[in-house]
């Protein structure tokens, strides 16, 4: 509570994690990148790697971020990139990076 006010009171909105997640989501349908497949099909968990990937973060940091191991980070990389419908991980990078970039617009 303390934290969501201190971030008001800098004149930064509040977004609860939950509500967050639903917003990402809306934005993601809206911005789907080129040819992939919506990522509303991605769970919270996986939509949170594709973020960080995004933001250049690679799986050691990622597994370190989010308390997992680096063989969980690299099944969530393995279950986008599948529901994505990318041929591999330069195409995954290169959607992530986009995505984050058109969604920081809305930030």
């Amino acid at each position: 509570m303390l934290a969501a006010i201190r971030q008001v009171l800098k004149g930064d909105f509040y977004v609860d994690g939950q509500l967050e997640s639903r917003l990402l989501r809306s934005v993601a349908g809206a911005a789907e990148p080129n040819g992939a497949r919506s990522l509303q099909h991605l769970s919270d968990r996986e939509l949170e790697v594709f973020r960080l990937l995004g933001h250049g973060q690679g799986t050691r940091h990622i597994a370190n971020d989010l308390g997992l191991s680096v063989k969980t980070v690299e099944a969530h990389v393995a279950r986008v990139r599948a529901k994505l419908g990318l041929k591999n991980a330069n195409e995954l990078l290169q959607q992530a990076t986009l995505w984050v970039e058109r969604t920081s617009r809305w930030a």
